[in-house]
């Protein structure tokens, strides 16, 4: 199967391009720099997306994937601009490029964000109430996208809390980051004074499990939204004792003041049905997360656990 893929050098786009590659697909990134190693053999096609470049011919392909997104998607306002330039401007541009390629199906990395916080797991049709620009702007785009149905089914994966070896910065990598260095996890109350509290609470998703989500859906299938995360609810609180287990480490806590408006925890029986995935669980994907940042710090001689 031939892929158009956007976004293949980013941390999720690695992981399904490794996996699309075991699979013998022949991938065509769509980068604005050549992608770095791994990524051979496959084509690739100059596009700065958001930029005002001409669209560049693609050639027939049977599917395309768009997984770009900002690297400044949380730095608002100063990032902001890029981020509704990737993921709405560069948006229409795959869109089109898809249709010029002839593809027969379209797969966008949306996030569970969409969502916004809530008390309760959201469902596909819940609605897409999320606030912040990044959160309007993955809404926006699925919405964009749709209007492209005429060409070819769009498929909507709604990601959530994406973590696995070699991030940085973002929410598991950073709880196990603190644990290791000893530094306090920060956790918000439900309410004022609740004892004991687990923190914001959602559904961490592993790498690898969103990348064989992609692969199992590149077929004909179901098009529209599917959540794509883990099987568990899991606390900050549960995410940093769970990383000490495994580090050997005592994490410490501090209790924000404020209290949280809600959580952000995904229903995923329709990426079951649809897929036959069975995501792993946290520990199991934590614990593959830091043994490969154990032989990654072993062989850059770094005493860093995360980094």
């Amino acid at each position: 199967m031939r892929v158009l893929i956007f976004g293949s050098t980013g941390f999720l786009g690695r992981a399904v391009t490794r996996r699309l590659l075991r699979d013998g697909h022949k991938l065509t990134h769509v980068v604005r720099d050549r992608p770095r190693e791994g990524f051979s053999p496959s084509r690739t096609l100059a596009l700065d997306l958001g930029g005002p470049d001409p669209l560049p011919e693609p050639g027939h392909h049977d599917v395309a994937l768009f997984l770009a997104q900002s690297g400044a998607d949380r730095q608002h306002p100063a990032g902001s601009l890029d981020v509704v330039r990737v993921s709405a401007v560069g948006m229409a541009q795959a869109l089109e490029l898809a249709r010029r390629a002839g593809v027969a199906r379209f797969l966008n990395a949306s996030s569970g964000s969409v969502y916004g916080l809530a008390p309760e797991p959201r469902v596909e049709e819940a609605p897409l109430s999320g606030t912040g620009v990044y959160a309007r702007t993955k809404a926006f785009a699925e919405r964009l996208a749709d209007e492209w149905a005429s060409w070819f089914p769009v498929v909507h994966l709604r990601i959530f809390a994406l973590y696995g070896p070699g991030q940085r910065g973002r929410l598991v990598a950073n709880i196990a980051k603190a644990v290791a260095e000893g530094r306090p996890v920060r956790l918000q109350p439900r309410v004022e004074a609740e004892p004991r509290p687990g923190g914001f609470t959602t559904s961490p998703c592993f790498v690898d499990d969103a990348a064989e989500a992609v692969a199992r859906l590149l077929e004909a299938g179901p098009a529209g939204a599917v959540n794509v995360a883990g099987p568990e609810a899991v606390s900050v609180r549960r995410m940093a004792e769970i990383a000490g287990e495994l580090l050997g480490r005592e994490p410490r806590f501090e209790v924000s003041p404020e209290p949280r408006p809600g959580d952000l925890v995904a229903d995923i029986g329709r990426l079951r049905r649809w897929t036959g995935l069975e995501p792993r669980g946290f520990r199991e994907g934590l614990a593959a997360t830091l043994a490969e940042a154990r032989i990654r710090t072993a062989r850059e001689g770094s005493r860093a656990p995360i980094r």
